[in-house]
């Protein structure tokens, strides 16, 4: 629960109640109680432990054995309390009441406060961004400033001064020499002329690159096709998978068609590629499921077999643990199985079979005895005399119950279950024995299941049919009488 938990047992019993304060002052008299089987209870524990007088005058609180001020002192005789720490009283840690309301009214105005207190501070937040905003383009441009060493690097008005010069200059030559107009004229034109030769050029380059390209991929394709590592077997193989995806390679084929063939037999491998793999991820989360169902059995299972945790303690629910699991079953084939077929052939041969023999053999016992019961019983009965007039005497029979009914099933699985002792000794095959403990096994687990069939069929009385039969003192026999 992560947390302090104090819990008191309440005795059956009835509590002997206090004589209950009158003062309003005592804490006790502040609370009201809700009517419930622990009223009683909880007004005798709260007289007992938490008695203690409401006051603010600290000459009543140090004459009280008990009491408390508003401000959280604490005195129980000579003992006395005050916790300033932190958030120790709360309001929303604690709240007297019958339901929060309160509590929650609280949270709410505390939430409120808090919002209000968040507005407020994003109010100031967002009239300062402008003067930030500011601040940071004034941190800009000093380190823009920063960066020139002198005041030349900034003088833009003597270069621009300069670059006007330079440019009349220019100006002037040109208009005084028109051999210089001439060859500027010449030289343009010889310009625009390469530039076209350049172009032709480049259209040229890349053609030629594009065909060395081509050259050389279909060339390494051609390289990359090596047959003669091919076996008969993988070129059966290859002629299967293309009649499998009916693709004919009969027929004369260029590069660009067996190109086209190629992609198609790799979109055919590539689907039974998927295929498998989603066949073995498959394949892998029951193998997953499996495991997890050995290393984790059900509750019946760990009952049955206390040794089954011990055994796959170091075993986890994962693809890893395969091969572990692969030795603990060599290990139980070759060490383990042979041990358990001999405990398990010693059960059968000393303990199951005689306990299941015993069983039917008290059945049949106690069946005889009531049968014996019975011919006591009509010896007296002969003897009194039932009726005149003609003389009769009564006799009690009983008989077998006949037809399909539950008792002769029953008795039948019974009989079927335990095996002819000599033939069980004399049989070495394990399958007869599996077989016979099969049997036994499923009448046990059928007893077990249904409590009500299990006590009519194993109450030996209702193996029989009771008749009431009158008899004639001459020998002459009356009528039978089911009972």
């Amino acid at each position: 629960m992560r947390t302090k938990l104090v819990y008191q047992k309440i005795e059956n019993k009835a509590v002997q109640p206090i004589r209950w304060s009158t003062d309003d002052n005592d804490l006790v008299s502040k609370l009201e109680f809700k009517e419930s089987a622990y009223k009683d209870w909880m007004e005798t524990t709260l007289l007992e432990r938490f008695n203690y007088y409401c006051t603010d005058d600290l000459n009543v609180f140090y004459g009280s054995k008990k009491a408390i001020t508003p401000n959280g002192l604490i005195r129980n005789v000579n003992r006395h309390e005050k916790d300033d720490r932190p958030g120790k009283w709360h309001k929303g840690k604690y709240r007297l009441g019958w339901d929060n309301r309160e509590t929650i009214k609280y949270l709410q105005q505390q939430k409120h406060q808090e919002e209000s207190i968040y507005q407020e501070i994003r109010s100031k937040i967002k009239e300062l961004g402008p003067f930030i905003d500011s601040i940071g383009q004034s941190i800009l441009a000093l380190n823009n400033i920063r960066r020139y060493k002198n005041s030349d690097e900034i003088d833009w008005q003597r270069h621009a001064q300069k670059i006007v010069s330079l440019n009349k200059q220019i100006d002037n030559l040109k208009k005084s020499s028109r051999a210089y107009e001439l060859i500027v004229d010449q030289i343009t034109k010889t310009e625009t002329l390469l530039e076209k030769e350049k172009t032709a050029r480049d259209v040229l380059l890349r053609k030629t690159s594009k065909l060395e390209t081509d050259y050389n991929s279909k060339n390494n394709r051609l390289q990359s096709l090596n047959f003669e590592i091919l076996t008969d077997e993988g070129e059966q193989s290859i002629q299967a998978f293309l009649r499998e995806v009916d693709i004919d390679i009969n027929k004369e084929l260029n590069l660009t068609t067996f190109e086209s063939v190629m992609r198609q037999i790799a979109s055919g491998l590539k689907a039974k590629q998927k295929t498998a793999t989603e066949a073995i991820k498959q394949l892998e989360q029951n193998i997953i499921k499996d495991i997890a169902a050995f290393v984790h059995p059900e509750e019946k299972i760990i009952r049955a077999f206390p040794s089954w945790q011990g055994d796959v303690i170091n075993l986890s629910a994962d693809l890893n643990s395969i091969e572990d699991i692969e030795e603990l079953y060599n290990t139980i084939q070759t060490q383990r199985l042979v041990e358990h077929k001999k405990r398990f052939r010693e059960y059968m041969d000393k303990s199951m079979l005689d306990a299941l023999t015993s069983y039917r053999t008290w059945l049949e016992n106690e069946l005889d005895k009531i049968k014996d019961m019975i011919d006591e019983l009509n010896i007296p009965l002969k003897k009194i005399t039932f009726n005149r007039n003609p003389d009769t005497y009564l006799q009690l029979e009983y008989r077998p119950l006949r037809g399909e009914n539950e008792i002769n099933i029953f008795r039948g699985q019974l009989s079927a279950a335990i095996p002819n002792a000599l033939d069980f000794a004399m049989q070495q095959d394990d399958n007869y024995r599996e077989q016979v403990f099969e049997k036994i096994k499923n009448l046990v687990t059928e007893l077990q299941k249904e409590e009500a069939w299990r006590r009519k069929v194993s109450d030996v009385r209702n193996w029989l049919q009771l008749w009431r039969k009158r008899i004639f003192h001459c020998g002459k026999q009356g009528r039978a009488i089911p009972r």
